[in-house]
């Protein structure tokens, strides 16, 4: 599995009171790129440990705004903040629990990357359509109706007759039941490479959130979540996880994990 553990990093600026969430703004400016940075934006999988407000988030931002914004071989990039259902402690409930919030925020990614270049999106073949919208349609936590207009209103009405294709018009199914997520994930890679990506990125972050209520329930996410190797042997799709340095042990005891 190319998992691997970043050496340190530092930053200019440090800030004791301000959250690095709620400072987008002006964050970037402040950001160093650490000596390893080169490596972090291949197209690789990296687990960067470090304590809380030591710069993971802002590594995160720099990492999303510069791959994002390539004029070549851009990358397309899902956000992911986990969450743990403490009612459920078994493999197989873990497992779903992780990779229905990884293809959730992949649906949510999805519509966004619509709604911002309406025209790639009518431009794909009619098969990539048809694997986005039955997935989106699938996927989304929201009512369709709801997102076309709250997406319309963010992004401005042209927007509006690729998301309606993208979230209304009908689509038959593209797997049948069981579906396999790794599956799913692997062709919606291949799809979005079709569209002018070279690849896909999940970012994980925001595990502190989880610490805060129960530091073992992190631990047990984050086991199971790396010791799902498939994961991290689909073509052309990486993971990026920023996680508290006190989770040092249970990361590198990963199978998969080189430091």
């Amino acid at each position: 599995m190319p998992m691997m553990q970043s050496p340190q990093f530092s930053f200019s600026y440090c800030w004791d009171a301000l959250h690095a969430e709620q400072e987008q703004p002006w964050l970037i400016d402040a950001f160093v790129r650490p000596d390893v940075y080169g490596q972090l934006v291949e197209m690789r999988s990296w687990i960067v440990l470090g304590n809380s407000g030591s710069g993971k988030t802002a590594l995160r931002y720099a990492l999303k705004s510069e791959v994002e914004r390539r004029v070549s071989d851009p990358i397309f990039v899902i956000g992911w903040q986990p969450t743990f259902d403490c009612n459920v402690s078994d493999q197989i409930s873990v497992y779903q629990q992780i990779t229905e919030g990884i293809l959730r925020a992949f649906a949510v990614s999805i519509v966004e990357w619509v709604a911002s270049t309406p025209e790639r999106f009518i431009a794909l073949s009619a098969p990539a359509r048809w694997l986005l919208g039955w997935f989106c349609q699938h996927w989304l936590n929201q009512g369709p109706e709801f997102v076309v207009l709250a997406m319309t209103e963010r992004y401005g009405a042209h927007a509006q007759p690729a998301l309606r294709c993208l979230l209304l018009d009908s689509y038959p199914e593209v797997y049948r039941a069981p579906v396999r997520a790794l599956d799913v994930l692997a062709e919606l890679t291949r799809a979005l490479q079709r569209a002018g990506f070279d690849g896909v990125w999940l970012v994980v972050d925001d595990f502190e959130r989880i610490s805060q209520d129960n530091p073992e329930h992190v631990s047990v996410l984050l086991g199971y979540l790396l010791g799902t190797l498939g994961l991290f042997e689909i073509d052309r799709f990486c993971i990026k996880m920023m996680v508290s340095a006190c989770h040092r042990d249970i990361v590198l005891s990963s199978r998969g994990t080189c430091q």
